[in-house]
C-alpha cells in the first residue's frame, strides 16, 4: 500500500472510535482476525467452512449481495456456524465509478436480501478495494455502518494458477489485533489457513477471533501492545 495512504489509515484508526472505523484490532490481546471477502463461492466457501469447523476457528465474512443471492444456503451456514457476517456491497463495482448514492442503493439491496435469508442486517461494511470518498464515509456513518479495513494483506487475489501463499505463511509474523484479508472466491486461502493454524506459535500464543468478538463485548482501552517473537 502507498505509505501515505497507510499513514492516513493508521491515523484514522487512532482518532475514530472502533464502532465507526476499524483497521486493526486491540493491541493488548493475543487475538488475530481472519476475514474473507467477495464470497460466497458455492464450492470454495463450503470447503472453507468445513476447514474452519475442523480447526475450531471462527472468522468474519464480507459477502457480496449478488453472490449471496446465488448461494443463500451458504449465508445460512456462515451464521449458524458462529461466524460474523459482514457485507461488501452488492456488485463490487469500481469505487471510482460508483457514486455515494449508488453505494447506498447497493447496501440497501444487500441488506434486504440478507434480512430475508437469515433475519439480520449486518452493520460491518468493508468498502470494495478499501476505497471511500468523504461523502461515502459520511453516508455510511449515517446508515450506522462500521467501516472495516485491514492491516495485513497476503494478496491472494494476485496469485496465478499453480502459485501458493507458502512463502507468505512462513514469513508472516503476527501482531496483536491483526486483521488478515483473504478472499474465499480463490482457493489459495484454504492451504494458507491450514499452515497458519499448524504453526507452533499460533497454537501456543494466538487466538483467532471474529470482529464481533472485538467490537461488542468490551470497549477498546488503550493498553500496552502485546507482541510475541516469531520462531
Amino acid at each position: 500500500m502507498n505509505p501515505l495512504k497507510q499513514l492516513v489509515k493508521h491515523s484514522m484508526g487512532l482518532l475514530l472510535p472502533p464502532h465507526r472505523y476499524l483497521h486493526q484490532g486491540p493491541r493488548a490481546t493475543r487475538d488475530i482476525a481472519l476475514t474473507f471477502d467477495d464470497g460466497p463461492h458455492p464450492e470454495l466457501t463450503d470447503r472453507l467452512l468445513d476447514q474452519l469447523e475442523a480447526l475450531e476457528i471462527r472468522a468474519t465474512f464480507f459477502v457480496l449481495g449478488q453472490r449471496a443471492s446465488e448461494s443463500p444456503w451458504l449465508i445460512e451456514r456462515i451464521v449458524s456456524s458462529g461466524h460474523t457476517l459482514g457485507h461488501h456491497s452488492w456488485s463490487h463495482s469500481e469505487p471510482d465509478a460508483t457514486s455515494a448514492q449508488q453505494l447506498v442503493d447497493e447496501i440497501g439491496q444487500t441488506h434486504r436480501l440478507l434480512e430475508q435469508i437469515v433475519g439480520l442486517t449486518p452493520s460491518l461494511f468493508r468498502p470494495p478495494k478499501g476505497k471511500l470518498t468523504w461523502a461515502k464515509f459520511q453516508t455510511l456513518w449515517k446508515l450506522g455502518q462500521t467501516i472495516i479495513l485491514w492491516n495485513v494483506d497476503p494478496r491472494d487475489y494476485s496469485l496465478e494458477p499453480g502459485e501458493t501463499l507458502d512463502i507468505w505463511c512462513r514469513n508472516y509474523c503476527p501482531t496483536a489485533g491483526d486483521i488478515l484479508l483473504f478472499h474465499d472466491i480463490h482457493p489459495y486461502c484454504l492451504d494458507a489457513i491450514e499452515q497458519l493454524a499448524a504453526r507452533k506459535e499460533f497454537k501456543r500464543d494466538w487466538r483467532f477471533q471474529t470482529l464481533d468478538d472485538w467490537l461488542k463485548p468490551r470497549p477498546f482501552v488503550p493498553r500496552t501492545e502485546v507482541a510475541f517473537p516469531c520462531r
